[in-house]
C-alpha cells in the first residue's frame, strides 16, 4: 500500500531525507543520524509507510537512493516512482 499522494509521487524531486534522531551537535550543523527514509516534504509518512510527522527532515539533503543508511523500503518506493513517472513522461 502506498501512502505517498498522487501529486508528490509524479514531481520525484520532492523526496527529502528524514529520520526520528539528530545526529550529536557537531561543526557540521543539523545532520541525519541513524537510517535515512525518504519523505516528501508535505506527508506525514515517509515511502516506506512509516509515520513520520515527529521526525526531523533535513530539507537541504535530497533523498539518496544509495548509501548503506537509506532505507531499503525507501530506496525501492522512490525508484519505483521515477520509474513509472518517466514511463508516463
Amino acid at each position: 500500500m502506498t501512502l505517498v499522494s498522487p501529486e508528490a509521487r509524479r514531481d520525484s524531486t520532492t523526496w527529502v531525507t528524514s529520520t526520528p534522531h539528530l545526529q550529536p551537535a557537531g561543526p557540521g550543523g543539523r545532520m541525519p543520524w541513524g537510517t535515512r527514509h525518504a519523505r516528501v516534504n508535505t506527508e506525514p509518512w515517509t515511502a516506506c509507510g512509516l509515520p513520520a510527522a515527529t521526525w526531523k527532515v533535513f530539507w537541504h539533503l535530497p533523498f539518496e537512493t544509495t548509501g548503506a543508511q537509506a532505507c531499503r523500503g525507501c530506496v525501492d518506493e522512490v525508484l519505483r516512482v521515477r520509474v513509472e513517472g518517466r514511463a508516463r513522461g
